[in-house]
């Protein structure tokens, strides 16, 4: 896939500071940058309040796996199996 072929509000993995997983919604993809959102905050953001959008390097975020089972409690030590969003 390509950078357009990734819709907005598709399920991504993000990697967070200590390497904690979560999952977003894509809002869009700005160069070297990924643009997601909580899933709760996606409906705001429809509606024009853009606070709610974070802007992630394209190397932490990741194509989801709904059968992943992820601790948002802990860090996850399986990045290296998931695919990069770019190489969607």
């Amino acid at each position: 896939m390509t950078y357009q072929e990734v819709k907005r509000g598709d399920p991504v993995i993000v990697r967070t500071y200590g390497g904690y997983p979560r999952i977003r919604r894509i809002w869009g993809i700005d160069g070297a940058a990924c643009l997601v959102v909580e899933d709760r905050w996606f409906r705001a953001v429809e509606e024009g309040d853009l606070s709610y959008i974070v802007s992630l390097p394209l190397e932490d975020v990741f194509r989801f796996k709904p059968d992943l089972p992820l601790n948002p409690q802990a860090p996850f030590t399986g990045w290296g199996s998931l695919q990069h969003i770019a190489a969607y």
